[in-house]
């Protein structure tokens, strides 16, 4: 085991379609959130990148379900799904002109992506391989 930087692209392209799918969704969103903290709300850049990230994020939750997780499969559902809730709660707020809710469910959102990201660097999981090279 390993924290010395050093890329392994072979881990990735090894991995099963649905891992794939949920990796790259994940670094997307996280790329996607941290830019649009950074921009002014409600722009045109904003909701072009909100729309991504949502689109990240319906994705990274439906691969969650198809991704092999031995013991942990209800931690992983259940996960998943509270994020696809969160999410539908959060495109609703902003339809409807709440965009304090809105911005709270999002916030949510992106605090356990932060999480979770965190944890996809663990040792063992397929984002310390490809990091950090195993």
């Amino acid at each position: 085991m390993s924290w010395k930087p050093g890329l392994n692209l072979d881990a990735l392209a090894a991995a099963p379609l649905p891992t794939l799918i949920h990796a790259i969704a994940i670094l997307v969103l996280t790329v996607a959130g941290w830019i649009m903290l950074a921009l002014p709300k409600g722009d045109r850049r904003h909701r072009t990148l909100g729309w991504t990230w949502v689109t990240g994020m319906v994705l990274m939750g439906l691969s969650s379900i198809a991704v092999p997780h031995g013991d942990s499969w209800v931690a992983a559902y259940l996960g998943g799904g509270s994020a696809l809730v969160l999410l539908a709660f959060g495109v609703y707020f902003i339809r409807t002109g709440k965009a304090r809710n809105h911005a709270r469910t999002m916030a949510m959102l992106m605090i356990a992506l932060v999480l979770m990201t965190m944890l996809a660097f663990l040792p063992g999981r397929l984002l310390h391989e490809v990091v950090f090279a195993g």
